[in-house]
Protein backbone atom coordinates (compact mmCIF):
# COMPACT_ATOMS: atom_id res chain seq x y z
CA UNK A 1 0.00 0.00 0.00
CA UNK A 2 1.25 2.78 -1.09
CA UNK A 3 -0.60 6.30 0.83
CA UNK A 4 1.34 8.74 -1.21
CA UNK A 5 -0.11 7.70 -4.55
CA UNK A 6 -3.68 6.48 -3.55
CA UNK A 7 -6.70 7.81 -4.75
CA UNK A 8 -8.99 9.68 -2.28
CA UNK A 9 -10.40 6.30 -0.66
CA UNK A 10 -14.52 5.80 -0.03
CA UNK A 11 -15.63 5.23 4.01
CA UNK A 12 -15.40 2.08 4.65
CA UNK A 13 -18.40 0.60 5.92
CA UNK A 14 -18.93 -0.44 9.78
CA UNK A 15 -18.85 -3.71 10.32
CA UNK A 16 -16.13 -4.21 13.50
CA UNK A 17 -18.56 -3.67 16.64
CA UNK A 18 -15.73 -1.59 18.21
CA UNK A 19 -14.11 1.69 17.07
CA UNK A 20 -10.60 -0.27 17.38
CA UNK A 21 -11.62 -3.17 14.78
CA UNK A 22 -13.56 -1.08 12.40
CA UNK A 23 -10.40 1.29 12.24
CA UNK A 24 -8.35 -2.09 11.59
CA UNK A 25 -10.62 -2.69 8.84
CA UNK A 26 -9.52 0.97 7.02
CA UNK A 27 -7.56 -1.52 4.74
CA UNK A 28 -10.22 -3.13 1.81
CA UNK A 29 -9.50 -6.53 1.35
CA UNK A 30 -6.29 -6.67 3.80
CA UNK A 31 -5.63 -10.22 2.78
CA UNK A 32 -4.46 -9.66 -0.84
CA UNK A 33 -0.72 -10.21 -1.70
CA UNK A 34 -0.73 -6.70 -2.54
CA UNK A 35 -1.76 -5.60 0.98
CA UNK A 36 -5.23 -4.48 0.27
CA UNK A 37 -6.51 -0.60 -0.62
CA UNK A 38 -5.44 1.89 2.02
CA UNK A 39 -8.30 3.93 2.92
CA UNK A 40 -6.30 6.25 5.27
CA UNK A 41 -4.29 7.90 3.03
CA UNK A 42 -3.60 10.53 4.38
CA UNK A 43 -4.63 12.96 7.37
CA UNK A 44 -8.10 14.17 5.92
CA UNK A 45 -9.06 10.51 5.74
CA UNK A 46 -8.26 9.53 9.39
CA UNK A 47 -10.45 12.64 10.21
CA UNK A 48 -13.41 11.78 8.21
CA UNK A 49 -13.23 8.49 9.46
CA UNK A 50 -12.99 9.90 13.11
CA UNK A 51 -16.04 11.82 12.15
CA UNK A 52 -17.86 9.11 10.76
CA UNK A 53 -17.35 6.58 13.54
CA UNK A 54 -18.34 9.11 16.19
CA UNK A 55 -14.92 9.55 17.68
CA UNK A 56 -14.70 13.44 16.78
CA UNK A 57 -17.55 15.63 17.41
CA UNK A 58 -18.23 18.21 14.30
CA UNK A 59 -16.06 20.93 16.24
CA UNK A 60 -13.30 18.44 17.66
CA UNK A 61 -12.82 17.40 13.59
CA UNK A 62 -12.90 21.10 12.50
CA UNK A 63 -10.10 21.91 14.78
CA UNK A 64 -8.27 18.82 13.62
CA UNK A 65 -8.83 19.95 10.21
CA UNK A 66 -7.56 23.21 10.99
CA UNK A 67 -4.48 21.87 13.05
CA UNK A 68 -3.39 20.31 9.85
CA UNK A 69 -3.77 23.24 7.43
CA UNK A 70 -1.49 25.28 10.04
CA UNK A 71 0.79 22.25 10.37
CA UNK A 72 0.76 19.66 7.14
CA UNK A 73 4.16 18.37 7.82
CA UNK A 74 3.03 17.24 11.27
CA UNK A 75 -0.28 16.19 9.96
CA UNK A 76 1.37 13.74 7.85
CA UNK A 77 3.28 12.13 10.05
CA UNK A 78 0.59 11.52 12.46
CA UNK A 79 -1.57 9.91 9.59
CA UNK A 80 1.45 7.51 9.09
CA UNK A 81 1.40 7.31 13.17
CA UNK A 82 -2.55 5.81 12.78
CA UNK A 83 -1.72 3.82 9.90
CA UNK A 84 1.74 2.17 12.06
CA UNK A 85 -1.04 2.03 15.09
CA UNK A 86 -4.02 0.02 13.13
CA UNK A 87 -1.61 -2.72 11.78
CA UNK A 88 0.04 -3.34 15.48
CA UNK A 89 -3.62 -3.50 16.26
CA UNK A 90 -4.55 -6.27 13.88
CA UNK A 91 -1.51 -8.04 14.70
CA UNK A 92 -2.24 -7.82 18.58
CA UNK A 93 -5.93 -9.20 17.90
CA UNK A 94 -5.17 -12.04 15.10
CA UNK A 95 -2.10 -13.16 17.64
CA UNK A 96 1.01 -12.55 15.43
CA UNK A 97 2.44 -9.12 16.66
CA UNK A 98 5.78 -8.15 16.12
CA UNK A 99 7.91 -7.57 19.05
CA UNK A 100 7.67 -3.57 19.02
CA UNK A 101 3.52 -3.77 17.97
CA UNK A 102 2.85 -3.70 21.94
CA UNK A 103 5.70 -1.23 22.96
CA UNK A 104 4.00 1.44 20.39
CA UNK A 105 0.65 0.88 21.76
CA UNK A 106 2.10 1.58 25.61
CA UNK A 107 4.38 4.57 24.30
CA UNK A 108 0.84 6.12 22.88
CA UNK A 109 -1.21 5.22 25.68
CA UNK A 110 1.58 6.59 28.07
CA UNK A 111 1.16 9.75 25.96
CA UNK A 112 -2.46 10.38 26.25
CA UNK A 113 -3.76 8.70 29.71
CA UNK A 114 -7.69 9.42 30.38
CA UNK A 115 -6.98 12.44 32.02
CA UNK A 116 -10.59 13.39 32.69
CA UNK A 117 -14.58 12.47 32.49
CA UNK A 118 -16.24 14.68 30.26
CA UNK A 119 -20.11 15.26 29.15
CA UNK A 120 -20.57 14.46 25.78
CA UNK A 121 -24.36 15.18 25.20
CA UNK A 122 -26.74 12.90 27.38
CA UNK A 123 -23.56 10.54 28.35
CA UNK A 124 -19.60 10.91 29.45
CA UNK A 125 -16.32 10.41 27.57
CA UNK A 126 -12.92 10.37 28.44
CA UNK A 127 -10.36 13.12 27.44
CA UNK A 128 -6.74 13.33 27.00
CA UNK A 129 -3.52 15.45 26.74
CA UNK A 130 -4.43 18.28 24.38
CA UNK A 131 -2.90 17.26 21.16
CA UNK A 132 -5.67 18.35 18.28
CA UNK A 133 -4.00 16.43 15.71
CA UNK A 134 -3.77 13.33 17.46
CA UNK A 135 -7.18 13.14 19.12
CA UNK A 136 -8.53 10.74 16.91
CA UNK A 137 -5.83 8.31 18.27
CA UNK A 138 -6.88 8.28 21.96
CA UNK A 139 -10.05 6.76 21.61
CA UNK A 140 -9.07 3.93 19.49
CA UNK A 141 -6.08 3.37 21.86
CA UNK A 142 -8.33 3.24 24.60
CA UNK A 143 -10.82 0.96 23.12
CA UNK A 144 -8.19 -1.41 21.64
CA UNK A 145 -6.86 -1.50 25.38
CA UNK A 146 -10.21 -2.25 26.70
CA UNK A 147 -10.79 -4.84 24.64
CA UNK A 148 -7.71 -6.49 24.44
CA UNK A 149 -7.88 -6.91 28.21
CA UNK A 150 -11.72 -7.21 28.93
CA UNK A 151 -13.64 -10.52 28.64
CA UNK A 152 -15.21 -10.33 24.85
CA UNK A 153 -11.43 -10.74 23.47
CA UNK A 154 -12.12 -14.43 22.62
CA UNK A 155 -14.82 -12.76 20.44
CA UNK A 156 -12.70 -11.04 17.99
CA UNK A 157 -12.94 -12.48 14.48
CA UNK A 158 -11.51 -12.27 11.25
CA UNK A 159 -13.64 -12.62 8.17
CA UNK A 160 -13.63 -16.18 7.10
CA UNK A 161 -12.77 -14.57 3.19
CA UNK A 162 -9.23 -15.35 2.77
CA UNK A 163 -8.76 -12.07 0.84
CA UNK A 164 -10.60 -10.04 3.31
CA UNK A 165 -9.68 -11.01 6.73
CA UNK A 166 -12.04 -7.42 8.39
CA UNK A 167 -11.99 -8.40 11.78
CA UNK A 168 -15.36 -8.09 13.78
CA UNK A 169 -16.39 -8.70 17.44
CA UNK A 170 -18.96 -11.85 17.25
CA UNK A 171 -21.86 -11.22 19.29
CA UNK A 172 -23.63 -14.19 17.90
CA UNK A 173 -25.46 -17.22 20.00
CA UNK A 174 -25.72 -20.20 18.23
CA UNK A 175 -23.09 -20.18 16.08
CA UNK A 176 -19.79 -18.65 15.75
CA UNK A 177 -19.88 -15.58 12.63
CA UNK A 178 -17.92 -15.87 10.16
CA UNK A 179 -18.43 -13.25 7.83
CA UNK A 180 -17.55 -9.27 8.06
CA UNK A 181 -20.59 -9.14 6.15
CA UNK A 182 -23.43 -11.67 5.09
CA UNK A 183 -24.17 -8.77 1.82
CA UNK A 184 -20.75 -8.73 0.98
CA UNK A 185 -18.19 -11.86 1.49
CA UNK A 186 -21.18 -14.12 2.54
CA UNK A 187 -23.37 -13.97 -0.57
CA UNK A 188 -19.66 -13.96 -2.51
CA UNK A 189 -19.36 -17.36 -0.29
CA UNK A 190 -22.46 -18.56 -1.62
CA UNK A 191 -21.65 -17.47 -5.03
CA UNK A 192 -18.53 -19.34 -5.16
CA UNK A 193 -20.01 -22.59 -3.55
CA UNK A 194 -23.58 -22.46 -6.07
CA UNK A 195 -20.87 -22.06 -9.05
CA UNK A 196 -18.67 -24.84 -7.94
CA UNK A 197 -22.00 -27.08 -7.77
CA UNK A 198 -22.95 -26.47 -10.71
CA UNK A 199 -19.38 -26.81 -12.68
CA UNK A 200 -19.75 -30.36 -10.53
CA UNK A 201 -22.99 -30.85 -11.98
CA UNK A 202 -21.86 -29.98 -15.14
Amino acid sequence: MNPETATRPKIPRLVGGAPCLDFVNTVGYRGREDGGEERLPDYAALVDWAALVGILDAPAAAAARGAAETDPARAAAVAAEARELREAIARLFQGRPRADDLALVNRLLAEAPRARLERRGAGFGWSAADDTLRAPLWPILWNAADLMTGAERDRVRCCADPECRWMFLDTARNRPRLWCSMEDCGNRAKARRHYLRAKRRG
